[in-house]
């Protein structure tokens, strides 16, 4: 991951995985399989997150149920990254 890509992170936006670093990406990932998995899950968590704090609610009521797709989110991101450190 390069300067670009963390400061597109800073800035709340998903980086760019395309091209050279995603072969590189590819390549070493089929040395190990579940590195791979584990970050490609992360850039599909990353990027659910990111869209999901645009669409932060504008009025309270919208709050709870938001905030509970959220936590869930995590809870359930939290358990499969687990997974993957275990193995």
């Amino acid at each position: 991951m390069g300067n670009v890509d963390v400061e597109a992170i800073s800035k709340g936006e998903h980086p760019d995985f395309s091209g050279l670093n995603k072969l590189g990406m590819i390549i070493r990932g089929a040395m190990n399989k579940t590195v791979a998995s584990g970050l490609k899950y992360t850039s599909e968590q990353n990027q659910w997150l990111v869209e999901h704090y645009r669409n932060y609610p504008k009025k309270p009521e919208g709050f709870e149920e938001w905030n509970k797709s959220l936590l869930k989110t995590l809870d359930e991101s939290f358990v499969k990254i687990a997974s993957f450190a275990k193995n």
